[in-house]
């Protein structure tokens, strides 16, 4: 586990990959964190209403989403 404020410090570098205009960087995120069960919630959630092809993976196997989402 990481210190708090390492912890945020990741969290925010990954907000901001969110941003990245390329399809294929949030295609890189999701399936980096698609099977975590330690990824922020709000980036999973973000990549799951992303397009398609990034948020196909998330769908699919995170495990911080509920058949709902």
């Amino acid at each position: 586990d990481l210190p708090f404020e390492d912890r945020c410090a990741a969290e925010a570098a990954l907000t901001l990959l969110l941003d990245d205009a390329s399809s294929k960087v949030r295609q890189a995120l999701a399936e980096a964190l698609s099977m975590s069960h330690h990824a922020p919630p709000q980036v999973i959630s973000a990549l799951a209403a992303d397009q398609p092809e990034v948020a196909a993976l998330v769908l699919a196997r995170s495990p911080l989403l509920t058949d709902a989402d």
